[in-house]
């Protein structure tokens, strides 16, 4: 009977050490997931900064040139 005890004992503490196994292993691959998508919506968030800036970039870029006209027609010439 004390035999039986012991290795009913010794099947429950192995099934749940088996249980926490994939537990952690449940817990580390959802950790991964999670870091690669915060790692994504990272460069996403980059991404748009820097079309963004890029977008501001090229409309100062317009901006010179049309002031550059401007000051290239200045003062106005009278006929």
């Amino acid at each position: 009977m004390a035999a039986l005890s012991i290795g009913t004992t010794l099947y429950q503490a192995d099934q749940q050490n088996k249980l926490a196994d994939r537990q952690e292993q449940v817990i580390h691959r959802n950790q991964i997931l999670e870091n690669a998508q915060v790692s994504q919506q990272y460069d996403q968030q980059n991404r748009e900064a820097m079309n963004q800036t890029s977008q501001r970039y090229q409309e100062y870029l317009v901006d010179m040139g049309r002031l550059r006209a401007a000051g290239a027609e200045w003062p106005p010439r009278e006929h």
